[in-house]
């Protein structure tokens, strides 16, 4: 049997490879390859089963969830935030409906309470005096309103009580306020609530016939307390030219008049009689001079330019001519020698020298 023969240098490099594989030198793909392997370890012990699995989700869950307490108190102060908000604003419809269907709502009726209550809130949002006065005058004459809504409703006799001493209460208010105010306006006040309480007058008048007997006196009560008002303003109206006005007092109608003499204050009490005011000389001037000169007043220059005096008249027997008061000009004040307008020159001051060998100071 015919055996090729290899060739000498082809069988020596297979005994290099040989002994390469068998038992020679490491190399550097030894150790890439054996941390792949490696690697490939760990991943397979790192697998957890499912029971593992679920264990550590629900450690963590349970180290995330808040205890029982502390997940109920922030829910509480939420909840309990939007019922209030819902329940006020619950209320605040409620009320305003309840404002809207009150509008004629009389004495006996349901919402009548609530429209006195409206009333109420108005009022103590009004702040200034004036304010809180037009409201008492506006809410008596509601109530008149209401009287004459009565007549027709045939209602009780109690709802008509309660309209009279309403009206008188609104009134009384409404009069105290502006009477103080109409003292110090100048009187302006006092005219609009004269012709206010004329205005009421009438309509009280003509709501007479048809009120029940019982309400006679409640009705001759409003009347009476009408009259004190119109009253009342009219002499506070009567003593605004007066150095004195009112008592400094009060009662339930407001400031109450002085009843003494209607004393003016003296310069409105010459004006008013036409009597001459007394004419004050202007100071006089002092002269350049040093002297006084007197500036000429309107009369001395009338006195002038007039030709020549004329003779006075002859007044009738028993009459007497009282002139003028003249006051006399005031009394300059001394002045002493005026100061020459030349400076002169203070004298030289010559100090001798204290060091030998440095000069003098001389001061002028």
């Amino acid at each position: 049997m015919n055996v090729p023969g290899w060739p000498p240098r082809s069988r020596a490099e297979d005994e290099d490879f040989a002994r390469a594989v068998d038992g020679g030198a490491p190399s550097r793909e030894d150790d890439e390859l054996a941390v792949v392997g490696a690697l490939r370890g760990l991943g397979d012990i790192g697998t957890l089963d499912e029971a593992t699995r679920h264990r550590i989700h629900s450690g963590i869950i349970e180290r995330l969830a808040p205890a029982d307490g502390e997940r109920d108190e922030p829910r509480r102060p939420r909840v309990l935030a939007g019922v209030l908000a819902a329940a006020a604003a619950a209320v605040l419809i409620v009320g305003a409906l309840g404002l809207l269907l009150s509008k004629d709502a009389l004495p006996g009726d349901t919402l009548y309470d609530i429209k006195r209550a409206g009333e109420s809130t108005s009022l103590g949002l009004t702040f200034d005096e004036q304010g809180k006065a037009a409201k008492y005058l506006e809410f008596a004459g509601t109530r008149l309103d209401e009287l004459v809504a009565l007549r027709g409703k045939d209602a009780a006799e109690p709802g008509y009580h309660r309209v009279l001493a309403d009206f008188r209460t609104d009134a009384a208010q409404g009069a105290a306020r502006l009477s103080v105010l109409g003292v110090e306006d100048g009187g302006a006040q006092l005219t609009k609530l004269r012709e206010w309480t004329r205005q009421q007058s009438v309509r009280l008048e003509a709501a007479k016939a048809d009120l029940p007997p019982s309400t006679s006196a409640s009705f001759d009560a409003s009347v009476g307390l009408l009259s004190r008002i119109e009253a009342r303003a009219g002499a506070l109206a009567g003593r605004l030219q007066c150095y004195l006005i009112t008592t400094g007092e009060s009662d339930d109608l407001g400031a109450v008049p002085a009843t003494g003499p209607c004393d003016q204050p003296q310069g409105n009490q010459g004006a008013a009689q036409g009597e001459p005011q007394p004419t004050i000389a202007p100071a006089p001037r002092e002269d350049l001079s040093g002297g006084t000169v007197p500036i000429p007043t309107q009369r001395m220059l009338s006195q002038l330019d007039s030709p020549s005096p004329t003779p006075p008249s002859p007044t009738a027997p028993g009459a007497v001519s009282t002139p003028p008061p003249v006051i006399p000009p005031p009394i300059p004040t001394p002045t002493g020698p005026r100061l020459p307008s030349v400076a002169t020159k203070p004298p030289l001051i010559s100090i001798p020298p204290l060091i030998p060998g440095v000069p003098g100071l001389g001061i002028g």
